[in-house]
């Protein structure tokens, strides 16, 4: 293509590309005015910074896992909260024990399997009728 017929046809391309340009836009939606005559919503924002309430529990839902079975297993250790039973072992344990038994578990590293008749998985400690109790789970067969 020589260098006339080349501008030619970048000529061509742009009077194509404006003819295509629609030359009439349509008119532009004002927002209406809300009930108090302003033309912009208006977020209120009732305690900026505070974190949002959590939604209270559901008393009627299960607190059986979805997959398998729990057995809760009571101890002779005296409690009022739940707060107050820990696991008795680091690892897969299977019972429990007053908060200020705790063991250490600082520098321990366990498996994450989930052991049958353990509170590995779906389990853990609670205070029942003021005993500890550990809650033990075992996956289906």
């Amino acid at each position: 293509m020589s260098w006339p017929a080349s501008w030619l046809a970048l000529a061509f391309g742009l009077v194509l590309g404006v003819a295509g340009c629609e030359k009439d836009q349509p008119p532009v939606a004002e927002p209406s005015p809300d009930a108090a005559g302003s033309a912009h919503a208006i977020v209120v924002v009732e305690d900026p910074g505070a974190n949002p309430t959590p939604a209270p529990p559901d008393p009627e839902a299960s607190h059986e896992p979805a997959i398998g079975t729990t057995k809760i297993v009571a101890s002779d250790v005296a409690c009022q909260s739940d707060a107050d039973c820990v696991k008795s072992t680091c690892c897969h344990a299977t019972s429990c024990v007053a908060a200020t038994d705790a063991p250490d578990c600082a520098s321990t590293m366990c498996t994450t399997d989930c052991r049958g008749g353990t509170m590995d998985c779906n389990g853990g400690c609670l205070c029942q009728a003021g005993k500890c109790a550990a809650r033990l789970w075992w996956a289906p067969e």
